[in-house]
């Protein structure tokens, strides 16, 4: 199974692509789209930082709640009125977003997240050329939880214990070997 912050990543760029205007200019990817000679507008979404709650450490099975920082980097169309391209376009952009705040993994139908919510976002607002270009950035917060790796074993199952225990007397000398308590349990059958 794919980590869970790549699946966030999927299916948030799969929302995306079906509800903006950037249409199929959605791509999970850390680069700038525009700089990429992209046409505009394009949404980049890349997540920069997944913490784990350590009240989750405690817990048995070890199963991590973890809040991974998503960001959508949305960039508009030069143009005069870039700010409010920016407005409308973080409009969709939230719209989506506030839809399902647990995203659905679209092979098992499985929510991926058990929480998503906005954290923040910020405006620029670029020369290029005569025209001005507008990048969004907004955060989201994504929260899930993630059984922690088993760790690889090459130790046979453990499956029955042998037990000796030498006796003393009543000031604690051991007493002859041979004496020795001796038990064997089975602690479990393995078919």
């Amino acid at each position: 199974m794919a980590h869970p912050r790549k699946l966030i990543r999927a299916a948030v760029v799969a929302a995306l692509k079906r509800s903006t205007i950037a249409r199929d200019n959605v791509h999970a990817t850390r680069i700038v789209p525009y700089r990429a000679n992209m046409d505009l507008p394009v949404i980049a979404v890349y997540t920069l930082e997944d913490k784990v709650d350590p009240d989750s450490i405690e817990r048995a099975p070890r199963e991590l709640k973890r809040h991974a920082t998503l960001t959508i980097e949305a960039w508009v169309k030069p143009g005069d009125n870039v700010d409010d391209a920016m407005d409308d376009f973080e409009e969709q952009i939230q719209k989506v977003m506030h839809a399902d705040p647990y995203f659905k993994d679209p092979d098992s139908g499985d929510c991926i997240a058990s929480d998503s919510i906005q954290v923040g976002s910020d405006m620029e607002v670029i020369e290029r050329g005569e025209k001005l270009l507008g990048i969004l950035m907004l955060e989201y917060d994504f929260t899930y939880w993630q059984l922690a790796p088993e760790a690889p074993t090459t130790l046979d199952d453990f499956t029955d214990v042998h037990v000796d225990m030498p006796l003393t007397d009543d000031d604690g000398n051991p007493q002859d070997p041979g004496d020795a308590a001796a038990d064997d349990f089975i602690v479990q059958v393995i078919p």
